[in-house]
């Protein structure tokens, strides 16, 4: 006669709940295929490795996403992702919008601003291709 637990594991409202979360992973690893995901295969969750990662936390933290990474070692560089869909956009918006006040504060940081004469630009340009 089975267990306890081998009857609780043999229970088909668990087998909907697992393949509805193979189900999530397998869309949430297509939707992060071109971020490098340091666990690729993995069951849960996926792990990626961006230079924007404290940002990407941040903001799934303030969408109430809280995904510990439970490895030895440093993380700084790491987000773990929820398989809730919605996290991916939250992780793209973060990255974007980081990079862009990344690339605002470069531009801002170079020095003053000069003069850009557009009739001079476009001359040059057309000139090379006639």
């Amino acid at each position: 006669m089975p267990g306890a637990i081998r009857t609780r594991l043999a229970a088909p409202e668990l087998d909907v709940e697992l393949s509805r979360r193979r189900a999530c992973l397998a869309h949430l690893h297509d939707a992060v295929a071109d971020l490098y995901v340091i666990n690729p295969g993995a069951a849960y969750p996926p792990v990626i490795a961006h230079p924007r990662a404290a940002a990407i936390r941040a903001a799934l933290a303030r969408a109430g996403y809280a995904l510990p990474l439970h490895w030895t070692g440093a993380t700084d560089g790491l987000v773990a992702l929820p398989d809730d869909p919605r996290a991916i956009g939250i992780v793209r918006r973060a990255a974007e919008a980081s990079a862009l006040r990344e690339a605002l504060a470069e531009g801002e940081a170079s020095g003053p601003a000069e003069p850009f004469d557009f009739d001079a630009f476009i001359a040059s340009k057309t000139s090379k291709t006639a």
